[in-house]
């Protein structure tokens, strides 16, 4: 294969699967003392509304699974992926050079790049592939890495709500999954053990070839066109294949719609299962965080000054400006963890246990790390 030909199977490889500008929205109906967070990575080409549907649709698809109770402690939040518009750009180019004949072009010329006999290109065609591949868009592309900035906003939400003692299970879907696997090993590296054990994913469509967050596998259509196109892209340029596929979408042919979420996916009743499944099993699968003390005691705010305090000791500062002195050598946090008469309580996680303060109050307690003290009090 020619410098040329591997530069037309990274262009649209990566058209596939790079994103910036990371956002996370949660459902309105979160309280924020939810016990389990379910994120949905959005896939490429999805916009902020397909998104946002994307995510109601898996709410109500677990509705129909789980309790109301259950539902009701469960909060979910977009991590939402907002193309830069150059991938989005080369495609909708494309779109217009082409039309409906590119995904046949783009892997006829693969497979006659790796000299499979009997693919024949017409000149016009091949004409209008030489054009894409020669504007503007191609070569600001080739310069356009997923964004450092967006795996950081994402981790920080990730890190907020595992501090938080909360379950964190991200629905990944297309490029979604590059961002989960990139937050999965950055998490891995700078979590405590105890955090990062209740971090997982439930992967579905991945253009890449590991899935490390899976605790029960991962779904792909062969059907998907846009997955078969990454294969034989990944395959021309090189590189280790994605994820193999596991199913197929009944009724359908090999096609780029059999790659959507909700009208694939979530459509088609055994991939919905797994998904469904994935989620549930995934959550119960996951340990449980220690729980806020059954009782709490009376303690005054610190008063001493926190930049001259004992070594070895941490000021923590609460929303309602209480601080707790603690021994300890490293604390995340605060944040809203449950209610306890009423009252919001926080909670930090330091190296040594868990910290927690009632809002409006005096009260604090404290929570090994390493064992599971008695249920919270009742609100």
């Amino acid at each position: 294969m020619t410098h040329f030909q591997q530069q037309i199977a990274w262009l649209f490889f990566v058209c596939c699967i790079t994103s910036a500008s990371a956002q996370e929205v949660a459902d309105p109906r979160c309280s924020g003392l939810e016990q389990n967070v379910i994120y949905f990575g959005n896939g490429v080409k999805s916009g902020w509304t397909e998104a946002k549907a994307s995510r109601r649709a898996i709410r109500d698809s677990l509705a129909t699974v789980l309790s109301g109770a259950e539902i009701n402690t469960t909060c979910f939040r977009m991590a939402f992926n907002t193309p830069q518009g150059i991938a989005l750009d080369v495609l909708e180019t494309a779109n217009q050079l082409i039309g409906n004949e590119l995904p046949s072009v783009i892997v006829a010329n693969m497979l006659r790049a790796a000299q499979v006999p009997g693919i024949v290109l017409t000149p016009s065609l091949q004409d209008k592939l030489n054009n894409l591949f020669s504007t503007k868009f191609a070569e600001k592309l080739f310069q356009s890495p997923a964004s450092q900035a967006d795996l950081n906003t994402q981790v920080g939400n990730y890190k907020r709500d595992l501090t938080a003692n909360k379950k964190v299970v991200v629905v990944a879907h297309s490029q979604g999954n590059i961002f989960s696997n990139l937050a999965y090993g950055t998490l891995q590296q700078q979590e405590n053990p105890e955090n990062f054990s209740r971090f997982a994913t439930v992967n579905v469509a991945s253009p890449d070839y590991r899935a490390l967050g899976a605790l029960k596998g991962w779904v792909t259509f062969d059907n998907d066109g846009v997955i078969f196109l990454v294969q034989t892209l990944r395959s021309a340029a090189g590189v280790q294949p994605a994820l193999a596929a596991t199913d197929t979408a009944d009724g359908q042919s090999l096609s780029w719609k059999v790659h959507d979420f909700v009208p694939s996916y979530l459509f088609d009743p055994s991939a919905k299962q797994f998904i469904l499944d994935g989620i549930v099993s995934t959550l119960a699968t996951l340990p449980s965080s220690p729980s806020p003390p059954l009782e709490y005691v009376a303690q005054p705010s610190y008063t001493g000054s926190c930049l001259e305090r004992p070594p070895g000791t941490v000021c923590i500062g609460f929303d309602d400006g209480y601080i707790l002195l603690v021994t300890d050598p490293a604390v995340d946090g605060p944040v809203n963890v449950a209610l306890y008469q009423g009252k919001i309580v926080q909670a930090a996680a330091g190296t040594n246990g868990y910290y927690y303060h009632v809002l409006g109050t005096n009260l604090v307690g404290t929570a090994s790390s390493g064992g599971t003290p008695p249920n919270p009090s009742p609100s």
